[in-house]
């Protein structure tokens, strides 16, 4: 890898490049603004804090990055994780432990990171990250088809519950009436 240091990075830059890096990082920032916040209302919190976690990650992922290939903010997978994990919590606690949560997962990171263990994930099999990847996009498109179909349903994390709840309430009635 290599070491992105700010400072060799200002030192080498051409002004030439300053057009095209505007571009790009505006079309980043058309792509990743919207879609942060949805991710801060699939955890079940206000939209402006997956705004804040995208721009501040951003930019210490620029400072402290040391790949170009590196993602920083939020990802739909984190997103799930996150809500599964607090899902049976309920009332004013939520966000305080939406904050916690974060933070204990970012202090796990930076250990990682500290203890040169990133090399761990090359034994996470194909399978395993293929398996997961489906189960986050299988959970995202149950949590949507209530509201195609028309129905109300609880929101569930739980594949098997969400989809005995469409077909014990679906109705093709409430399907013509979109």
């Amino acid at each position: 890898m290599k070491n992105n240091n700010l400072l060799k990075i200002i030192k080498r830059y051409k002004i030439k490049y300053l057009k095209k890096d505007i571009i790009s990082g505006l079309s980043v920032g058309a792509l990743t603004l919207p879609q942060s916040m949805a991710y801060a209302l699939i955890i079940g919190i206000n939209p402006i804090y997956g705004l804040i976690t995208s721009i501040i990650s951003m930019v210490l992922g620029t400072v402290f990055g040391v790949s170009n290939y590196l993602i920083v903010g939020p990802t739909n997978i984190m997103a799930i994780a996150i809500a599964s994990s607090l899902s049976t919590i309920q009332g004013g606690n939520y966000l305080s432990l939406v904050f916690v949560l974060t933070f204990l997962i970012g202090l796990c990171q930076l250990l990682l990171g500290i203890f040169k263990l990133g090399n761990l994930v090359n034994y996470i099999s194909h399978p395993v990250i293929v398996g997961l990847t489906t189960g986050v996009v299988l959970i995202i498109c149950l949590g949507q088809i209530d509201d195609f179909l028309g129905l109300n349903m609880d929101s569930s994390f739980n594949l098997f519950t969400g989809f005995f709840q469409i077909v014990k309430n679906y109705s093709p009635i409430n399907t013509y009436s979109l």
